[in-house]
C-alpha cells in the first residue's frame, strides 16, 4: 500500500507535467476529462502511467476505456408507494418465487400502487480510481500474453471487448485478477488448442453448475454485481450473461452481450453472449443452457442489439434532447444493431396517419405484456418514417412516444415472413388481439461444433 502511494505522487506530478507541457491528448478523451470533477486527477495519472510504458497498445485501451466513459454509470434503486413515500424492500426476504408475488401483493394492499425510481446514480468518470483503472489494463494484457487464443486476437477487438471493466450498469469491484485466477485451470484443460470458443465452453459448463437462474431476481430493478453473484450463485439471464462476460474476459476471451429487449406476442426478454473468432466473427453462445454444442432462439426476434463499451454515435440518445421520451432500452448510448444475425429481415416505410406535431421520432413496438412496447427508432421526415432491418414473422404498431405513453401513429402491420407488409385494419383488430402469423417463424440455429472432450 505505502509503494502504491508513493506511485501515486509520482504520476501525478507527471500528469501535472502532461498539464503543463500540453501534451496533446485525444479530443474525446479530454472531454471527458474536463467534466469528470474530482476525479480529473485520477484519470489523468491513469494516462500518465501508461505514457511512460513502452507498450503502446495500453495506451490505446486507456484512451478508449476513458473516452467512453459517458453515461457509463452504477445506480441504486428504491421502491415508493402512490404517495411518493419510500416502501421497506429486500428482495432476499422472500425465500421462494411465490412468497415474493405474496409479500409484494401484500406491500400493494398496504400502499397502493407501488414502483421503483432511482435513488443514486454514480458515474464511472465521477467515481473510478487511477489504482482501479491501471490494474484493470494491466491484468487484462497479462491475459493476453499468458493464453494463446488471446495472443491472436487483433489489437482492436481485444481492447473492444476485452478490456472493458463493466457490462451494464453494474455495481463495480475489483473483479479480473480473481477471475483469473479462478479459471487458471482452463489453459490445462486446453493442452495445445488456441481455439478460444471451446475455452468460452468449458466457463459456461462451469457457470451451469454452481450458478442457477432464479424468477425472483427479474424483480430486481438493477443488473447484479459480481460480488452479489459469486456470492449467492443466483440470478436471471442478464446476470448469467454478465457473469459469463467477466469470466471470459478475465482469461482474454473477447466476448459482448446480446439481447432482445421484448419477445413479440410473449412477456418476456432475454439476454445471452457472443464471443469473437480472431476473424472478428461473433458466435453465439447461451451461457444459461447446459446444452454446449447448439446456440438457438425459442423465436423470431423482432430486434437484437449488442450492449458494447464503445459509445454509438447514432443513438437515440444524443438525438432526443428530451431524455424523458427516451423508451426502456433505448436510452443506451452503446447498442449496436445486429438482428440480421438472428433473423431474417426487412425495412418498413411508415407513413403518418397525420402530419407529426411536437415530435421529431416514431417507434416501432411490439405486443408485450400485455402492453406495446417501443422495440425500434427512426426520425420522422416527410410525414413518414424508415425502420431498417426489422425482424420478419412479427406485428408491430407504429406511435409515438411521450411521458411514458405510447400514441399510435398509423395501423398496424404483419411483416410477414415472405417480406412482404399487410397493413391491418384497425377497426377490426383489438390492441390485445394475437395474430397468426402466415408462414412459420425463421428459427435461428447455430451448431458450434466445438463440443467439449
Amino acid at each position: 500500500m505505502k509503494k502504491y502511494i508513493v506511485t501515486l505522487i509520482f504520476l501525478a506530478a507527471l500528469a501535472g507535467c502532461i498539464n503543463k507541457d500540453r501534451i496533446q491528448i485525444p479530443v474525446d478523451v479530454k472531454a471527458v476529462i474536463d467534466s469528470s470533477g474530482g476525479n480529473r486527477t485520477d484519470l489523468m495519472v491513469t494516462i500518465s502511467n501508461f505514457m511512460h510504458q513502452p507498450d503502446p497498445d495500453k495506451l490505446e485501451a486507456c484512451y478508449f476505456l476513458i473516452a467512453n466513459m459517458s453515461e457509463k454509470y452504477f445506480s441504486t434503486y428504491l421502491l415508493y408507494d402512490s404517495t411518493n413515500s419510500i416502501v421497506v424492500f429486500n428482495l432476499s426476504d422472500y425465500q421462494e418465487y411465490q412468497d415474493l408475488i405474496s409479500g409484494l401483493d401484500s406491500i400493494k394492499e398496504e400502499h397502493g400502487e407501488i414502483h421503483f425510481k432511482n435513488h443514486y446514480i454514480g458515474y464511472d468518470y465521477y467515481k473510478t480510481s487511477s489504482e482501479y483503472l491501471i490494474k484493470n489494463i494491466d491484468q487484462a494484457f497479462y491475459c493476453r500474453e499468458k493464453y494463446p487464443w488471446s495472443k491472436a486476437i487483433p489489437i482492436d477487438y481485444f481492447i473492444k471487448y476485452v478490456v472493458p471493466y463493466r457490462n451494464t450498469n453494474e455495481e463495480l469491484i475489483d473483479w479480473r485478477q480473481d477471475l483469473t485466477e479462478r479459471y487458471s485451470w482452463i489453459a490445462d484443460s486446453m493442452g495445445n488448442s488456441d481455439d478460444l470458443v471451446k475455452a468460452a465452453l468449458f466457463i459456461k459448463k462451469d457457470l451451469n453448475q454452481w450458478f442457477k437462474l432464479d424468477p425472483r431476481y427479474y424483480f430486481n430493478p438493477t443488473d447484479q454485481g459480481i460480488a452479489n453473484m459469486l456470492t449467492d450463485s443466483l440470478g436471471r439471464e442478464e446476470d448469467m450473461a454478465t457473469l459469463f462476460t467477466y469470466a471470459c474476459r478475465a482469461v482474454g476471451i473477447p466476448v459482448a452481450m446480446d439481447f432482445t429487449p421484448y419477445w413479440p406476442e410473449d412477456t418476456s426478454n432475454s439476454a445471452w453472449n457472443v464471443v469473437f473468432d480472431t476473424s472478428g466473427l461473433s458466435i453465439p453462445i447461451n451461457a444459461f443452457k447446459k446444452d454446449c454444442d447448439t446456440f438457438y432462439l425459442p423465436k423470431s426476434p423482432a430486434k437484437v442489439y449488442r450492449m458494447v463499451y464503445e459509445n454509438q454515435a447514432g443513438s437515440l440518445f444524443y438525438e432526443e434532447s428530451d431524455k424523458g421520451n427516451i423508451p426502456p432500452f433505448l436510452h443506451y448510448n452503446n447498442l449496436i444493431d445486429v438482428t440480421a444475425n438472428y433473423n431474417q429481415v426487412s425495412d418498413i416505410q411508415i407513413s403518418l396517419f397525420e402530419p407529426a406535431k411536437k415530435s421529431d421520432f416514431l417507434f416501432l413496438c411490439v405486443w408485450n405484456n400485455n402492453t406495446w412496447s417501443p422495440i425500434a427508432w427512426s426520425k420522422i421526415k416527410d410525414n413518414s418514417a424508415l425502420f431498417k432491418n426489422m425482424g420478419r414473422g412479427i406485428r408491430y404498431l407504429p406511435a409515438f412516444y411521450k411521458n411514458d405513453t405510447v400514441i399510435p401513429a398509423a395501423n398496424q402491420l404483419i411483416l410477414h415472413t415472405s417480406g412482404s407488409i399487410e397493413i391491418l385494419d384497425a377497426h377490426e383488430v383489438k390492441k390485445n388481439e394475437l395474430i397468426k402469423i402466415n408462414g412459420s417463424n425463421f428459427s435461428f440455429i447455430k451448431s458450434l461444433h466445438r463440443p467439449l472432450d
